[in-house]
């Protein structure tokens, strides 16, 4: 698995997404950049008057699912690994994936239909044969119990252990319990809370790294030269040691799209359940997604730990060390709950993302509960759990998730170019 692993993250699996995102472009017509403004605008529109703003809460859903961990200690240890030129090279990848993400949600709305009681949608609604389908819908299930469950709640508690020094193991378990009490209720309280999370840490985070960026703004202009310098020639990381550019690229590129999830097909799933009637409107929520992700909160946290540089090895500590220029000792309790936070709304999406993958897989009424009960399982144990193995497991799963979506986004190109004939 680690072969294949290191196969798809290196360069192959990128690679392919940034062709396709410049063929889709042309083949689009320049969409989603050329009118985008006007689909923003007619996002909402056409949905059913006690829920206007289902167009919105789908996208806080799918944002959910993207903001959290890769946003501040991902991007901090990409910075360590490769370079303040990574930052530069999350900026390019991010606009191929507003253009993957734009036309994966665009056909997951064109193709949603009714399925076992419930309006749904996403890539194994398009994806043909059904014997593929079902393959994409088990490798989900194996990125739900990973990357949804495991990797959050053990990055949830590597702060906590960081920061009273006590085991990851109890909090892991309340952080599990929690998430319990949430999911075996209406899926509308999912759709609730990460529509009033998301925003509400998304702030709280902006304004941190914010006041972080203002208080050192005279060294913005050295770390912006830095970054671009850094793109194409060998640079020094922040760990020690030179770094070359093609480092920064591969970092920098692997980390955007490990961050945005674009290309992967879980997030058409949470945008097919908004009640608009306009899916090229919808589709352009699906670049807010990316905009929001990798060029807002991506970019914030690299500057700060750009300008607040230290030699503390842990990403969580390097993030620490940039806020608490600012807070002081306060930084840690802020970082701490931010992360929590932003893993809980994770747990949440990850939740009802696994429903849709054990729906499409069972007709069996048992299977989604026992489902859910088996992910917050995960979730509460995360710290027995080798970390290497949930990662090895988590490439897998959002490697060959990805291959498979972009192969089956290509081959239904056609579906695209209906909404603009």
């Amino acid at each position: 698995m680690e072969k294949i692993n290191s196969f798809l993250s290196g360069v192959f699996l990128p690679a392919v997404l940034l062709v396709l995102s410049v063929f889709l472009l042309i083949y689009l017509k320049g969409k989603p950049f050329r009118g985008f403004w006007k689909l923003l605008h007619r996002s909402g529109k056409g949905t059913a008057p006690d829920k206007k703003s289902s167009a919105y809460r789908a996208l806080a859903m799918a944002l959910a699912g993207t903001l959290g961990v890769g946003n501040i200690t991902g991007v901090a240890d990409a910075l360590q690994k490769g370079g303040a030129g990574v930052l530069f090279w999350m900026w390019v990848s991010a606009l191929g994936a507003m253009v993957v993400k734009y036309a994966e949600v665009l056909l997951a709305m064109r193709t949603r239909r009714s399925f076992r009681g419930e309006i749904a949608g996403g890539a194994m609604f398009y994806i043909q044969p059904k014997i593929v389908a079902l393959l994409f819908s088990l490798l989900g299930v194996l990125c739900a119990f990973s990357v949804g469950s495991g990797l959050q709640a053990t990055a949830a508690g590597q702060a906590w252990s960081a920061l009273f020094s006590f085991s990851p193991l109890p909090l892991c378990l309340f952080l599990s319990l929690l998430t319990a009490f949430c999911i075996f209720r209406k899926t509308s309280l999912l759709f609730f809370l990460t529509a009033r999370l998301v925003p509400l840490m998304s702030g709280v985070y902006i304004l941190l790294c914010l006041s972080v960026i203002l208080r050192n703004a005279a060294g913005l202009p050295g770390v912006l030269r830095s970054v671009f310098q850094s793109a194409f020639t060998p640079s020094c990381a922040l760990r020690g040691g030179t770094v070359s550019a093609f480092t920064a690229l591969r970092f920098g590129v692997i980390r955007g799209l490990l961050s945005n999830e674009a290309g992967c097909g879980t997030a058409p799933i949470a945008h097919a359940r908004s009640d608009a009637s306009d899916s090229s409107a919808q589709a352009a929520l699906g670049v807010v997604e990316v905009a929001v992700d990798t060029l807002l909160l991506c970019s914030l946290t690299g500057f700060a730990v750009l300008l607040v540089p230290s030699d503390i090895s842990s990403p969580f500590g390097a993030v620490s060390f940039a806020l608490a220029s600012v807070f002081g000792k306060a930084a840690n309790g802020a970082l701490f709950l931010a992360l929590f936070f932003f893993a809980f709304a994770t747990l949440l999406c990850w939740s009802f993302y696994l429903e849709a993958f054990v729906r499409f897989l069972s007709a069996k009424k048992a299977a989604i509960p026992i489902s859910k009960a088996l992910f917050c399982i995960v979730c509460g144990l995360a710290p027995l759990i080798p970390e290497e193995v949930l990662w090895q497991i988590a490439d897998f799963s959002v490697g060959a998730m990805t291959l498979l979506n972009l192969v089956f986004l290509f081959r239904n190109r056609k579906i695209l170019s209906k909404e603009y004939s």
